[in-house]
């Protein structure tokens, strides 16, 4: 970061002048720096035939918006872990049965929610841009094939850091910190994005409070669902 610029002087004469040309790089680059400017890429603003899904390029096509929502920047519902709002799962498989699906509930065949590894190849095949839509900051993520969809930065964290959390369908097993049950969930904040886990409910049973809501971003897959 450019904490400052020195004029350095030789016997109290001032030294060769900065040019205005390099004035002006100097200035944008400490902006940019210091996070006062963000230049932000184009996103499609645009609310007509909003498609359900995009093909990225990548093993499964994505929702082009939240789970429960209508438009790309908006949050929609958010889930605990392994529960559709009618009924909750208390079974111990690793991967989320459909019947417990938040994602295939609500928006039928062919859609659910991600796997990790599914969220680890968006994370790592795409390009990650700031864009805002409608005034809402988030990402722009561009698959291998051009195509994009529109991730929204919608909560912060105890810091300010403007964030969202998303559910995987994959529940890691039990936390070595104690007790209470982990599910892999996808991060986004403003300086970086990957795949990590949460606590899904606490206690030492699958029947335990439920803890720990997050979004969903579905997935498209009809032909081998997981």
């Amino acid at each position: 970061m450019i904490n400052d610029i020195t004029v350095i002087t030789t016997m109290n004469k001032l030294a060769e002048p900065l040019n205005v040309a390099t004035l002006i790089v100097v200035g944008v680059l400490y902006l940019l720096y210091s996070g006062i400017v963000t230049f932000y890429t184009d996103v499609d603003e645009s609310n007509d035939n909003i498609p359900e899904y995009v093909d990225l390029g990548l093993s499964v096509q994505w929702a082009t918006c939240n789970v429960g929502a209508s438009l790309p920047e908006e949050g929609g519902d958010k889930y605990c872990w392994g529960s559709t709002g009618a009924k909750t799962y208390t079974g111990t498989e690793v991967y989320l049965p459909l019947e417990y699906d938040a994602a295939h509930i609500a928006m039928g065949d062919g859609f659910r929610t991600p796997t990790r590894h599914e969220m680890y190849e968006l994370c790592e095949r795409c390009k990650w841009q700031l864009a805002k839509r409608h005034g809402v900051e988030g990402f722009k993520v561009t698959g291998p094939n051009g195509n994009y969809i529109f991730i929204p930065l919608l909560e912060t964290d105890k810091e300010g850091i403007p964030v969202i959390n998303y559910w995987s369908k994959e529940n890691c097993g039990a936390s070595s910190e104690g007790s209470a049950e982990r599910a892999y969930c996808m991060y986004v904040e403003k300086e970086r994005h990957g795949v990590s886990d949460r606590f899904c409910y606490k206690g030492s049973t699958v029947t335990s409070e439920r803890i720990n809501e997050c979004y969903i971003r579905a997935v498209y897959a009809p032909i081998a669902e997981k």
